[in-house]
């Protein structure tokens, strides 16, 4: 998963935008309701389930944002990282994983969809998952 070039300028202006969102203003409470429900709206509860040929399973959890209508979820890796903790300091890839998006709760999306690793950057924290077809609530 962290093979690959990650193409992290596309969403650098994103991360900028939301970070002048929070500092801009001195609390949440002075964003304008619109901001407020548009970020909400557009962030997700991430699930993660790996799983080893051994039985042995790990369970992660996470949050992210969809940054665009087409589905795309910026995340952390170390919330989708594909391994499994088997002692302290001791890892075994998983043969399996599964990846479940949650909408917030609030919003009128109280869907649970599975989602695909596009890319994963381990040393900047990032992951990239896709979501199935659809038009989403998201950031852009």
């Amino acid at each position: 998963m962290t093979g690959g070039r990650f193409a992290m300028h596309r969403f650098l202006p994103i991360l900028t935008l939301m970070i002048a969102c929070v500092h801009a203003s001195s609390s949440l409470a002075d964003l304008d309701r619109a901001t407020v429900e548009a970020i909400k709206s557009a962030t997700v509860y991430i699930e993660v389930l790996n799983m080893a040929d051994d039985g042995s399973q790990e369970q992660a959890t996470g949050s992210g944002f969809v940054i665009d209508p087409r589905g795309r979820v910026l995340t952390n890796q170390h919330v989708i990282d594909a391994r499994i903790e088997v002692s302290p300091n001791r890892y075994v890839p998983a043969t399996e994983q599964r990846v479940t998006v949650y909408f917030h709760r609030a919003t009128p999306r109280e869907e649970a969809y599975e989602a695909t690793v596009i890319k994963a950057h381990e040393s900047a924290d990032l992951a990239l998952l896709q979501l199935p077809p659809g038009n989403y609530p998201s950031l852009s």
